[in-house]
């Protein structure tokens, strides 16, 4: 009995694994994007799918389709007298999305096997694809910056930023001017979406650039300021002022908010010393 209960516990499970590797099949045969983001969605989380690195790179394969059906309207378009409308928030969502979901591609494609090797199977597509269109993240982060959508802003900046030190690219792309620029709009989009610790995040890398260093002084400041909201807090803040002032003793911005925090009358003594 007992034998019997096991076999059929097993062929559950096995039937189970095979439904939800099924779904990554069925999401890739069909043509539109939106509901074969639909269809594998289920699988991405389920313990019971079996590759997951074929199922999150089946999801960068679906949502890069959202970018490339837009941008192959917007060819066709030019060549008309009527325009078809595009997709502009499918276009930028899928770009977004195609990233995502390519690094948690990689970080199953990486796994050793089971014979203790690690041999990627997607890294070389995922990245070939997805390098020559990274600044479509600036433009999807620009356009949701104009429409005060700072959350989603924020998504598609800071997915730039990341993929420099993303495993995927191998460590190609060059962090250049562009990178501290757009790490730099990613802590604002971060702050004006109240989102603090994501302000100072970004902004700390920001600041390694001069020419954005004074605003990205700024936003970090003002966001580990946001941030006090007990005793604690405010003495870390204070903590994080004059830790950056160890590594810029000249940067005025620090000077004066240190004064500012050194200014309240329960800190007189602080003050001098």
């Amino acid at each position: 009995m007992k034998k019997i209960m096991f076999m059929a516990v097993a062929l559950a499970s096995a039937a189970t694994a095979f439904a939800q590797d099924d779904l990554v099949k069925q999401a890739l045969k069909e043509k539109n994007p939106a509901e074969a983001v639909k269809i594998i969605t289920p699988a991405l989380p389920s313990d019971q799918t079996t590759n997951k690195a074929a199922a999150w790179g089946a999801m960068s394969d679906i949502q890069y389709q959202f970018y490339s059906n837009a941008y192959e309207q917007m060819v066709q378009n030019q060549f008309k007298s009527e325009k078809t409308p595009i997709d502009t928030v499918g276009m930028y969502n899928g770009i977004i999305g195609a990233f995502n979901a390519a690094f948690k591609c990689d970080e199953y494609d990486i796994l050793p096997n089971e014979k203790g090797k690690v041999k990627p199977k997607y890294r070389s597509k995922n990245a070939s694809r997805l390098a020559p269109v990274r600044n479509t993240l600036i433009d999807a982060g620009g356009y949701y910056y104009g429409k005060k959508e700072y959350d989603k802003s924020f998504d598609a900046f800071s997915v730039f930023v990341n993929s420099a030190d993303a495993p995927l690219f191998d460590g190609k792309i060059v962090k250049d001017s562009t990178y501290y620029l757009i790490a730099n709009y990613a802590a604002l989009a971060a702050y004006l979406n109240k989102d603090y610790t994501n302000a100072a995040k970004y902004a700390t890398i920001a600041i390694d650039d001069a020419k954005v260093k004074a605003e990205a002084m700024n936003i970090l400041i003002s966001s580990q300021k946001e941030s006090c909201k007990t005793k604690e807090d405010s003495v870390a803040y204070f903590n994080k002022l004059k830790e950056i002032r160890a590594k810029d003793p000249n940067e005025l911005t620090i000077l004066f908010a240190i004064n500012e925090y050194l200014s309240a009358p329960e800190r007189v003594a602080e003050k001098e010393a």
